[in-house]
C-alpha cells in the first residue's frame, strides 16, 4: 500500500518570527486565473486582484513589526517580500539579513510569518466568498524563502518586478 506523506515545507529549527526577510509566494487554487487578466502588453488586475493588492498594504495596520518590501499579483499567484522586525535590533540597516540562528524569548507583539500570510489569505478570501461566486481562493499554505543577504535580496526584487514582463513573453511564446 502507498501512503503520501507530506512534504516538509518551512526549515526545520528555525524561528519565522525572527527578524529577517522573506520571499512567499501563493498561489490560487488550483492555479485558477482570478487575480488578473493577460493582454497582449500588460496583465490588468480583476476586481479580487485589486482586492488582493489592497490587503497586502494593509498587513502593517494589523502587524506593525512588518514592513512590506516588494509585491506582485499575477493571474494566479502572488509574490511576495516582507520583513520582520519583531526583535529590537542593534542595528540600524535598513533591512536584516537572517543568519539562521532561532531567538529567545517570546514578546506578546512577535508574530510569525504563518500568522501574516493566514491573515492576507483570510482578509482575501472573506471578500471573494462575499462578493463572488469564488468558494476557495488559496492553495493551502505557502512557498517561502528565508532572504540570506543582500545579493539575494537584489535578486529577489528584480524577480518581482520582472515576473509580469516575463509571465507575458512566455504566454507569447
Amino acid at each position: 500500500m502507498t501512503y503520501y506523506v507530506n512534504k516538509r515545507r518551512r526549515r526545520l529549527n528555525f524561528d519565522y518570527s525572527s527578524n529577517a526577510l522573506y520571499f512567499v509566494t501563493m498561489n490560487t487554487w488550483q492555479r485558477e486565473h482570478h487575480l488578473a487578466i493577460t493582454h497582449t502588453s500588460h496583465l490588468e488586475l480583476t476586481e479580487l486582484g485589486k482586492v488582493v493588492h489592497a490587503c497586502w498594504y494593509d498587513i502593517p495596520n494589523h502587524y506593525p513589526n512588518t514592513v512590506l518590501h516588494a509585491f506582485v499579483v499575477m493571474p494566479d499567484h502572488v509574490h511576495v517580500l516582507l520583513e520582520l522586525r519583531n526583535n529590537p535590533s542593534p542595528s540600524k540597516a535598513p533591512f536584516n539579513f537572517s543568519d539562521g540562528n532561532p531567538t529567545k524569548g517570546k514578546s506578546p507583539h512577535r508574530h510569525f510569518l504563518s500568522n501574516i500570510i493566514k491573515g492576507f489569505k483570510t482578509g482575501a478570501t472573506q471578500w471573494a466568498m462575499a462578493n463572488t461566486k469564488i468558494t476557495r481562493l488559496w492553495q493551502r499554505s505557502f512557498h517561502d524563502q528565508i532572504i540570506r543577504d543582500e545579493r539575494h535580496y537584489r535578486a529577489v526584487v528584480a524577480y518581482i518586478r520582472n515576473n509580469p514582463s516575463a509571465y507575458l513573453r512566455k504566454c507569447r511564446l
